[in-house]
């Protein structure tokens, strides 16, 4: 399955298993374009310009298992399996790492981070978390 985000506030997962690709399921969950979806085991994490990040059960749209509000719009985010975390790149240049089991966030040190829009995150080697940004910087985090 392949899960995409579209502008309407919605999210699909797609099927490629079969020859003819088709839409499996379409989750209206956001009011306002979703940026970004990704797998994090049997569920799927989504955000975008509506100032949430939202988990769903691969299963059951009908609501999410978790929501959470932000302070501005969420760009392309990244999951750690291993340990359940979500990093969300932010507009104002913030970067939340979310526990997706129990709702706990943390955010990275904003004086030392990006100055302008932080538009992606990807998780490394050793849970380190890069991040980049309009400010024309790309950085790495090491969490404790």
């Amino acid at each position: 399955l392949f899960a995409s985000a579209a502008r309407d506030g919605s999210f699909r997962l797609w099927d490629f298993r079969q020859p003819a690709v088709h839409d499996v399921k379409v989750c209206n969950g956001h009011t306002d374009s979703v940026a970004t979806a990704a797998f994090l085991g049997s569920t799927i994490v989504s955000a975008g310009d509506d100032r949430t990040v939202k988990t769903w059960d691969v299963r059951n749209f009908s609501q999410p298992l978790l929501s959470l509000r932000t302070e501005a719009a969420v760009n392309r985010l990244a999951v750690l399996p291993s340990r359940k975390l979500i990093a969300a790149p932010m507009d104002n240049g913030r970067v939340k790492i979310i526990d997706s089991s129990g709702g706990r966030v943390a955010r990275v040190h904003h004086e030392s981070g990006h100055k302008r829009a932080a538009t992606s995150a990807a998780w490394g080697a050793d849970e380190v978390l890069y991040t980049c940004a309009f400010d024309r910087a790309a950085m790495s985090w090491k969490l404790r």
